[in-house]
């Protein structure tokens, strides 16, 4: 997977496995509607409707699931770093992935939307 950011919009594509896995194509979403980004790992909350998804316990949660915390989309890999991005007002309410630098990929989303904010 590969995540970009531009002036005005955070850019996921994901390889043809992960589009596999997740029923998914790339997602592309306004900064206007990304709160956060966090290097950590939410709950794998087993009781969650997946539409569609792939799931396979202790291992891999990818694909779009409605749950207690809302809509949200997961391509992520249990053992792997996570990176969870919140939003407000657009197709998800969170987006977990597991891209590798989680920490570094977070700070920067911060960062982005931090300097978006203050201008």
């Amino acid at each position: 997977m590969k995540i970009q950011l531009t002036q005005d919009a955070l850019h996921i594509k994901l390889n043809p496995l992960e589009m596999w896995v997740s029923f998914h194509g790339a997602l592309s979403i306004p900064l206007v509607n990304v709160s956060c980004a966090a290097a950590d790992k939410p709950a794998w909350n087993m009781v969650a409707i997946r539409s569609p998804g792939t799931h396979v316990p202790f291992l891999l949660k990818a694909g779009a699931y409605q749950s207690s915390s809302g809509r949200e989309f997961w391509c992520a890999t249990l053992k792997a770093s996570h990176l969870t991005i919140f939003l407000n007002g657009w197709n998800y309410d969170r987006i977990v992935l597991s891209p590798g630098n989680a920490a570094g990929l977070a700070d920067e989303i911060n960062r982005v939307l931090q300097y978006a904010v203050s201008d």
